[in-house]
């Protein structure tokens, strides 16, 4: 089997996965806009952390990463010449201290089923850090399998 074959079993057991839970909207806010970083402001009460996705209009490739400020800003600092190109983030907050390790699992998960992009950014978008942790699934994906992963996530 081929490594596309092998991608594209991935994916499909992936959406089999997620279209088995409730139908939910993933929102993606433009990293470049201003009111995206008030926006999680006012939700950072009380979390500890953030697992996040960044996607552009495409919509075939993400960047998953944590980070335990604001998401956006996080974006900015990965992707920080790409002021041109329309990026956008959906992030999960963790109210544990363990946004390190909600994210490290997700892309274990990812990379056992083949899914890490061999391009360094997304779109016409380079990024500046943590550009090995870009994978070709699609955003709604990602999103639903993150946020299972935070509803889930129990200390051991």
């Amino acid at each position: 089997m081929s490594i596309s074959e092998l991608k594209d079993k991935a994916t499909k057991i992936l959406l089999e996965h997620v279209s088995s839970q409730p139908d939910k909207t993933y929102y993606g806010y433009p990293i470049w806009d201003n009111l995206s970083v008030e926006y999680f402001d006012k939700l950072d009460k009380g979390h500890r952390g953030w697992v996040y996705v960044i996607f552009d209009d495409a919509k075939e490739r993400v960047k998953i990463g944590y980070t335990i400020r604001n998401p956006v800003e996080r974006a900015r600092r990965v992707f920080p010449s790409c002021k041109g190109t329309k990026l956008y983030i959906a992030a999960f907050p963790c109210k544990l201290n363990e946004a390190y390790k909600v994210e490290g699992y997700v892309h274990s998960i990812l990379y056992s089923c083949g899914l890490q992009s061999s391009k360094r950014g997304i779109g016409n978008a380079e990024a500046y850090s943590g550009g090995t942790e870009i994978f070709d699934i699609m955003p709604r994906i990602a999103c639903a399998l993150i946020d299972e992963t935070v509803n889930d996530w129990v200390i051991q």
